[in-house]
């Protein structure tokens, strides 16, 4: 597994433009006189964190798997892999039509498109370090949950910013062109509002997301229990639920929202994530740090307004 973990990073780095092969082979090195990348090694090697496995790998994945359940904002847009600092996105303008036709040339009324340009300038990163009387004397456990943390910094940054994004959208521009009003505590009547707003500009609700008070209030109200889908099966990240009436559709809590947001991801906004979470080796000679850094780059960018809707709480 740990293996796999290292070929990944492997991957993310020389993928990379930027980075590439050469980046890659200076993280091994590093890894190699970083106290802390040593200690880890020496308790893989001891059998102590599980089989034999590459150091630079098992951080990795301590900080990967931290990051993934945690990344709600990636739930909210749709994200696309790219390796260039700016992807051109196309949008598309109006609706394709058709017509009756006999014996005259159809008319050519398909969808017509402008483009969004989405510039991969956003990079974000956090780490840890420690002294290397600290890296030699610390239980790993200690260590292993402070790595973690890195993981957890970065999807709490990257969820934030997607959601700025959808709260810059003005009021005007919005679903219903205007904020649709949540009472306290939430209605039935103002969450089927909240979709049906989305759904009248020709869009389709697929994603709601709401602050931990209005999931509880939902989970009050009779006809949201019954439309919450329930499964034994895995693959839902934490705090996510799916609801099937009055649509098919995901519901996201989180601290992070401050208004009930409702969006169609597959046209609402995109996230063109440039490079996915990787970790790095860092310390400091003349001062006897040693420690670790995690971090990401991508852009974000709003395609069409119409396609999200707001509460006002």
């Amino acid at each position: 597994m740990e293996f796999d973990k290292t070929r990944l990073l492997e991957s993310i780095i020389k993928k990379d433009p930027d980075l590439g092969a050469t980046a890659w082979a200076n993280v091994n090195q590093k890894a190699k006189s970083n106290a802390f990348f040593q200690r880890v090694q020496k308790e893989l090697l001891e059998g102590l964190l599980g089989p034999d496995a590459n150091a630079l790998g098992y951080v990795y994945g301590l900080v990967s798997d931290m990051a993934q359940p945690n990344t709600l904002g990636r739930e909210l847009i749709d994200v696309v892999q790219t390796t260039k600092p700016s992807v051109r996105y196309p949008r598309a303008k109006g609706k394709a039509q058709a017509q009756k036709i006999s014996n005259t040339t159809p008319l050519m009324l398909g969808e017509t498109y402008d483009y969004v340009d989405i510039i991969s300038n956003t990079e974000i990163a956090t780490g840890q370090k420690w002294s290397q009387t600290f890296v030699e004397d610390a239980e790993w456990n200690v260590l292993q949950r402070q790595v973690q943390a890195i993981g957890k910094g970065i999807a709490y940054t990257e969820t934030a910013d997607i959601i700025a994004l959808y709260n810059a959208i003005a009021n005007a521009n919005l679903a219903s062109g205007a904020e649709i009003t949540v009472t306290a505590p939430i209605a039935w009547a103002d969450f089927l509002n909240l979709l049906a707003a989305v759904d009248t500009e020709d869009f389709t609700p697929r994603v709601i997301a709401v602050t931990p008070t209005v999931w509880y209030e939902l989970f009050k109200l009779t006809e949201f229990i019954d439309s919450v889908y329930v499964t034994s099966e895995k693959g839902l990240k934490p705090n996510v639920a799916h609801v099937i009436a009055p649509n098919d559709l995901f519901i996201v809590k989180s601290s992070q929202v401050t208004k009930t947001l409702v969006i169609d991801t597959q046209a609402a906004a995109v996230m063109a994530l440039r490079r996915d979470v990787m970790v790095q080796p860092w310390e400091d000679p003349a001062r006897m740090e040693h420690g670790v850094t995690g971090s990401e780059r991508y852009g974000l960018g709003v395609l069409r307004t119409k396609a999200v809707a707001r509460g006002t709480r």
